[in-house]
């Protein structure tokens, strides 16, 4: 803590809640941080992209809650939030334990029960069913390592880093566990956008997978070629 600085929030949120909704001014309150807010997330717009296509390596997962939870972390790490980002990583290490203990018989009892076991427990009992290889076991396990580093704040921390490294690293042990591919598809099937869960943040219809009858179709589509040219 520093005794020679404060920290000042936006304003304008404050000065908004003095006026009701309907209100003109608050109207124009409104209009102001609408600009704010657009000019400052556009202003490194690039940067944000390029986080996340650099943690997106996968297309198709199984319908899981650690599944759409890992997307909800690439999101936070896409958007510069680091800290908040590793301690999802750290929640979703605990949620595939949940999931895989929901599939086979266990000693810890109910899933309210299951929740207050120690996490070290749990993924130890998961490997040694053999729902786990040794190398997710090994992940999981460091994950939690990192993010207990935030949970508990150490020193010399490299959030960016950190969160990077954890998103890789969970997305290794997730497609593991729950990746599919086209391959998989079959009748009956729904394909659902990733990011249609957030809605509070992200209207997802820009986010779907494209389809194609072919996969002559499809690859003429990824180098931009039109489908009656011939790839040169």
């Amino acid at each position: 803590m520093s005794d020679h600085k404060v920290i000042v929030d936006y304003e304008n949120l404050l000065r908004a809640r003095r006026f009701r909704t309907a209100d003109a001014r608050r109207a124009a309150i409104f209009d102001e941080i609408r600009a704010d807010v657009s000019g400052e997330y556009n202003s490194n717009l690039d940067q944000k992209i390029e986080r996340w296509i650099d943690v997106t390596r996968t297309a198709m997962w199984k319908d899981t809650r650690s599944v759409r939870c890992y997307i909800q972390a690439k999101m936070l790490y896409r958007d510069a939030f680091y800290e908040a980002a590793i301690m999802a990583v750290r929640s979703v290490c605990e949620l595939v334990c949940y999931e895989l203990l929901a599939g086979i018989a266990h000693p810890f009892g109910e899933p309210a029960e299951v929740e207050r076991i120690n996490f070290r427990k749990l993924v130890r009992f998961v490997h040694d069913q053999g729902c786990l290889p040794d190398r997710s076991f090994e992940l999981l396990n460091n994950l939690y390592d990192i993010g207990n580093n935030y949970v508990h704040p150490k020193s010399e921390q490299s959030p960016k880093v950190d969160a990077r490294n954890s998103l890789l690293f969970l997305g290794e042990v997730l497609w593991g566990l729950y990746g599919t591919n086209s391959a998989d598809l079959r009748a009956g099937i729904t394909l659902e956008t990733a990011y249609s869960t957030f809605t509070d943040i992200c209207s997802s219809y820009h986010f779907w997978v494209e389809g194609y009858a072919s996969s002559e179709a499809a690859s003429h589509a990824e180098f931009g070629v039109p489908a009656d040219e011939e790839v040169r």
